[in-house]
């Protein structure tokens, strides 16, 4: 049940992330907004329309693949009116898509469907959507389900970990190909020595840049640390930090729950946290240089 619940949540979310009142959802939009899917200057509106079609071609075993009028007509259908987390009123909404797509429709479709949308939506060239859906839904003032809520930080701590994978020349995101993020094992920690020494060593981690978790790499040297984001993030650049600038090091859990954060705080009185994998070594090494 709530593996269902939070792939429509995931859904709802997704669409919410994209629309708004005035935005259009016509044939010819929805047309536009996939002949710029591939761009690198894409925007959600056109993310959002590749996984809804995707996921209608998947569960009708691309009947549609070349009538696009029709299943762009029940994308556009889907997105005017699939806003909440209102089960019912969701399966009828799709229902109307169905019969869009003159397709007989099933409560088990639907369920296929949802399902769908979550595989695409974990789909490497979507992973940045995938992040910024995750944080949505965590910020619903609804969501106070405790065992919900754990679910999805484990999904976002597998986004950020995996953001933060070895990349290629171009930066782009070379671990996953395809694959669905819940099904990747995440614990890829670094490989540090029994002594402990971070000098010279580059780690993975997430910098939080107001409520932003930019992914990127922090690079240890003699006299402090380097934090350098990946060129895709939405934030870039680098943060550094002297060791005899710091003042304390304590563990925190992101989001309260996950517990694999680092609190740095400076004697400028600036707060620097990250995410990063064995944070008690990390922990250990910046407290016996900085404090």
């Amino acid at each position: 049940m709530i593996v269902a619940f939070i792939e429509e949540a995931i859904l709802s979310g997704l669409i919410s992330k994209a629309i708004n009142d005035s935005i259009d959802v016509s044939i010819p939009a929805i047309k536009a907004a996939i002949s710029n899917r591939f761009a690198k200057d894409k925007n959600i509106f056109s993310q959002v329309c590749d996984i809804i079609i995707s996921s209608f071609n998947a569960i009708t075993h691309n009947r549609y693949i070349n009538s696009e009028e029709v299943v762009y007509k029940a994308t556009g259908y889907l997105l005017k009116n699939f806003r909440n987390y209102d089960n019912n009123r969701n399966m009828e909404i799709f229902k109307e898509c169905c019969i869009e797509l003159k397709y007989p429709y099933s409560d088990s479709l639907y369920s296929k469907f949802v399902k769908q949308v979550h595989i695409e939506i974990s789909k490497e060239k979507n992973i940045e959507l995938y992040r910024h859906v995750i944080l949505k839904i965590l910020n619903e003032k609804n969501m106070n389900d405790q065992e919900v809520t754990k679910v999805l930080v484990d999904k976002l701590n597998q986004i950020l970990l995996l953001l933060n994978g070895e990349s290629n020349n171009n930066d782009d995101i070379s671990m996953m190909k395809q694959k669905e993020l819940y099904t990747i094992a995440f614990d890829n920690a670094d490989n540090i020595s029994i002594k402990n020494n971070y000098v010279d060593k580059v780690i993975l981690a997430n910098y939080f840049r107001g409520s932003e978790a930019v992914g990127g790499k922090i690079y240890f040297d003699d006299v402090g640390l380097t934090f350098k984001s990946h060129k895709f993030n939405i934030q870039k650049g680098q943060t550094r930090i002297e060791y005899n600038q710091i003042q304390s090091v304590n563990k925190r859990n992101t989001l309260g729950i996950v517990p694999n954060g680092i609190l740095i705080f400076t004697k400028d009185g600036t707060e620097h946290r990250f995410v990063v994998n064995n944070r008690e070594k990390v922990i250990e090494f910046l407290r016996d240089k900085g404090i």
